[in-house]
């Protein structure tokens, strides 16, 4: 582990403390030496430790690089432009002692920012009667601001801030009644950036500035927060809220009226707009109220004239601040230092902690750095209902532990030290985290194979979903009973099975763990005592870090030899979705139907859509459109994509339109299909096996719908096939 700023080593914070200590003097830095950086304003803010005659060597102007860094195992972030904001002696000493330990507080350059030029600007501002703007209220020409061509302007005032990006997205109407005389234009920029539901980010890893639109999807986020929950979590706030008290009914949106009669009268200055937040759960009669300086238009016989544009602007400013207001609470805390979760529309603010040699309760060989990453209902969407952050302050969002010093006692705590995570990596173990996982921390992973493995017969031709409730089930019997727990009693346990224990399989006494190198057969494997469990199916061990063949996965079907005898008819304005586990970090190339029967006009789109965890398993947000595929003529019909993707569950979409005759793509019995959502009962065994949900033909939705969603039965409708939705891996 180290910490280098400007090129230079900082000192191990927990060695200064016990020196600290050991003289009698406190040691407030320990547990707060690191980089915290956030979305928005901030600016991000940092503290660490170095000899004087280390920082007496650094350009005290200008901006450095901080890195910091774990073992090999530990990652390492390196942030640019960090800038030092003040130093003083961590303890007292001899005043020009080279080797005195100074703490060195450091921001990044938003700070800079923040004292940019005042501006002293207003932005289409009406004329008293509300005919129109006063001119130099306007852009060039005269003509009305945009909300880009706004941003911009006041993004080239502030001059610390490079070259404006663009929006992420279109802002209803025109800008109105923007006054920002004496203004910050860094405090203009970020209220104008508010009002849009946008977030300015700095990207201290390229020291580059652009805009977030607050909660809308990031795929590179969740695809970083999925790989690390999975190998480096070590601590989890589990957030679960009510709807009652945290989203209203209705958002009132209130709006100026210009008209002399409201003056004259003393009637209300306010027109208002409610717009129902839809939140099953939410109190009747709860308001949250918005302003917006657009203005409510009356003509000479009092008649509202610009009625549309203020429904439209109601409309989307609801949409904003519920959009904020919905977002799932996080508080996470990894092993390391990650580099891959940067603060964006997801991710409200990222912290990277260096605890030099402290022993940390949570984590070993990281070389004692800690990353947390958080976020809150809400970046400011105001109103009654606004989100409260918590008592925890803006550079402290997550709980870091404070570890004790050898020899010295505890340092006072000032938050608790969390519990350790019972299944900090790999797949779940048993019963009070006994069990490391299987396959050793998730470096491989139990995968059923849809037919024969390379060199194992069959010349697989699909990936179904991880699955490992016949390995799962022998090991929670065996555990029960002190001694039995062992690779051969595992392989007795699991009658049937034709693996051996020998080169491939190993058992590691000390964690639990099976591992291994290759491929192993789990084939008629089944549970004594567990009955339905056992199909025709390839159970294996798969080593993941074997690089994948040019083969297709089909979502959704574990039968290792699949009929295709029947094909499945496609249904006009149709969504079906079925699941697909990948089983490691990989690169989606291809998305393909094979057309068995074509249909003139007939056309169908391919998606890939992430796994709603908060409910049961439904597909929740869009990674990847892979655009139309054309059924008029019959055939493999795929979409070239590329598409990273995690370990985890995600959702293979098909959305159709027949148009004319009928259309039908190669299918497989539903009877052959993971039966992910449970099987409806024991009599039919009916097994329910994805969903379907009326969309009207077109791009895939950002998000899955989440009303009038059926589930796919093997016995019931539209047939008793599923299509084959396919899936190749490139790396």
């Amino acid at each position: 582990m180290s910490t280098l700023y400007g090129g230079k080593r900082c000192l191990d914070p927990y060695t200064e403390a016990i020196g600290a200590a050991r003289l009698g003097h406190a040691a407030p830095w320990l547990g707060r030496t690191g980089f915290d950086c956030v979305l928005g304003p901030g600016p991000g803010v940092g503290l660490i430790l170095m000899a004087w005659h280390d920082y007496a060597d650094l350009d005290r102007e200008a901006g450095h690089e901080l890195v910091i860094s774990g073992d090999a195992k530990g990652g390492r972030v390196a942030l640019q432009g960090i800038l030092p904001v003040r130093a003083y002696a961590a303890v007292p000493g001899a005043r020009h002692d080279a080797t005195t330990s100074f703490v060195i507080e450091l921001a990044d350059r938003r700070i800079l920012a923040a004292a940019g030029p005042p501006l002293n600007k207003s932005y289409n501002v009406r004329l008293p009667d509300g005919s129109g703007y006063f001119s130099a209220s306007q852009d060039t020409g005269p003509t009305p601001w945009t909300w880009a061509t706004m941003l911009a302007d006041i993004w080239a005032a502030n001059g610390f801030l490079g070259s404006y990006p663009g929006l992420p997205h279109t802002p209803d109407g025109t800008p109105e009644g923007f006054v920002f005389h004496g203004v910050s234009s860094y405090a203009a920029l970020n209220e104008v950036l508010g009002r849009v539901g946008c977030a300015l980010k700095l990207d201290v890893l390229a020291d580059a500035y652009s805009i977030e639109r607050i909660a809308t999807t990031n795929t590179v986020a969740e695809n970083a927060l999925r790989k690390l929950d999975d190998t480096r979590r070590v601590w989890d706030a589990y957030p679960a809220e009510p709807v009652r008290t945290r989203l209203p009914q209705y958002a009132r949106v209130h709006f100026p009226i210009v008209r002399d009669a409201a003056l004259a009268t003393g009637a209300t200055p306010l027109y208002t707009v409610d717009v129902a937040g839809g939140d099953t759960g939410a109190e009747a009669g709860t308001y949250v109220s918005l302003f917006d300086p657009l203005p409510a238009l009356y003509d000479d016989a009092g008649g509202l004239t610009n009625s549309t544009a203020l429904n439209n602007r109601a409309t989307d400013r609801a949409a904003d601040w519920y959009r904020q207001a919905r977002e799932n609470r996080l508080a996470r805390v990894f092993s390391g230092a990650a580099g891959d979760l940067m603060p964006c529309s997801r991710l409200k603010g990222t912290s990277w902690r260096d605890y030099g040699s402290a022993p940390l309760p949570l984590v070993s060989n990281t070389g004692g750095a800690l990353t947390s990453t958080y976020r809150h209902p809400g970046f400011s969407p105001g109103g009654l209902f606004a989100p409260v952050d918590g008592v925890r302050g803006p550079n402290e969002p997550t709980p870091f532990p404070q570890p004790p010093m050898a020899g010295i006692g505890p340092m006072p705590i000032p938050y608790p030290i969390p519990g350790r995570l019972p299944y900090p990596t790999g797949l779940p173990g048993g019963p009070g985290g006994g069990l490391g996982g299987i396959a050793g921390g998730g470096a491989f992973q139990l995968a059923l194979l849809q037919g024969g493995l390379s060199g194992a017969g069959g010349g697989g031709n699909g990936l179904a979903p991880l699955q490992f409730a016949l390995v799962q089930a022998a090991i929670a019997q065996l555990a029960k009973y002190p001694g039995n727990l062992s690779l051969t009693n595992v392989l007795t346990f699991l009658a049937g099975s034709s693996i051996e224990q020998g080169d491939d399989v190993t058992w590691d006494t000390d964690t639990n763990t099976l591992s291994f190198t290759g491929e192993v057969d789990f084939s008629g494997a089944t549970v004594t005592g567990i009955s339905g469990v056992s199909e025709a199916s390839r159970w294996a061990y798969r080593d993941t870090s074997l690089a994948p063949t040019a083969q297709y996965y089909f979502a959704g079907h574990t039968n290792s030899n699949p009929s295709v005898a029947s094909s499945y008819g496609l249904v006009d304005d149709t969504m079906v979705a079925l699941p697909l586990l990948v089983a490691r970090a990989q690169t989606a190339s291809k998305l393909a139907v094979h057309c068995d029967v074509a249909g003139t006009g007939a056309l169908v789109r391919l998606g890939l859509y992430t796994n709603n965890t908060n409910a049961a398993p439904r597909p929740d947000t869009l990674v990847v459109d892979g655009g139309e595929l054309d059924l008029s003529t019959t055939g493999e019909k795929s979409a070239t994509i590329s598409q990273s993707l995690a370990a985890g569950l995600y959702w293979v979409v098909l959305i159709m339109d027949a148009g004319s005759g009928s259309p039908t793509v190669e299918a497989i019995l539903k009877n052959s299909c993971w039966a992910i959502l449970g099987w409806a009962d024991l009599s039919t065994a009916t097994r329910r096996i994805g969903w379907q949900v009326a969309q009207a033909y077109g791009a895939l939705p950002s998000s899955w719908p989440t009303s009038s969603n059926t589930v796919i039965q093997s016995l019931g409708a539209p047939s008793s096939q599923a299509p084959i939705l396919a899936v190749q891996f490139s790396a």
